[in-house]
């Protein structure tokens, strides 16, 4: 171990401690998309690990419907059983909304602060806008955004925000696998 310690203000993860945290998360995940269940369970578990073991609060997906040309919210995370199920009756259309647009551009975005991004909808009144988030496309293995994977980091926008979102990017390749 080094003598020369890195100050750490209190209450902060470090850079270490969220690799150690996200590979841990990794396995679990991995765990569950190994067994044959239901994609609704799947994706449910998937969240509650995002959300459990990385602070990666009120984590959603949302599904490309294309019959419908939007994108309809497949599975949220929440401790509300209102908000899980008013979940099944959003949508967004394709570019609208911070959602919308990942799939449009199939980029992803990553907010320091909810409120400073005013497409942001929040159709669920669920997320705190003092607070980051992020939203990633779920592509296929041509390319092609088929849905959106989205949360909110439980503390204020720190040097870590990236790598946040870089680990969700990974989660997301997973997904679009299943």
């Amino acid at each position: 171990m080094s003598s020369i310690q890195l100050a750490q203000r209190p209450g902060t993860t470090s850079r270490a401690d969220l690799y150690d945290k996200q590979l841990q998360a990794l396995a679990r995940i991995s765990r569950t998309l190994s067994r044959v269940q239901q994609i609704e369970d799947i994706l449910a578990q998937v969240l509650a690990v995002l959300h459990d073991h990385l602070g990666l609060l009120h984590g959603l997906v949302s599904i490309s419907d294309p019959q419908h040309g939007a994108l309809q919210v497949g599975a949220i995370h929440s401790d509300s059983q209102a908000v899980v199920s008013a979940c099944e009756n959003v949508r967004y259309r394709i570019g609208e909304g911070v959602i919308g647009n990942v799939l449009k551009h199939g980029n992803s975005v990553v907010l320091g602060r909810i409120s400073s991004e005013p497409r942001f909808l929040d159709r669920l009144a669920l997320y705190d806008l003092e607070l980051p988030f992020i939203a990633v496309p779920i592509k296929t293995h041509e390319g092609n955004t088929i849905g959106v994977l989205a949360a909110q980091p439980e503390g204020r926008a720190d040097e870590l925000l990236p790598d946040r979102a870089r680990f969700m990017e990974i989660v997301a390749n997973l997904l679009a696998q299943t």
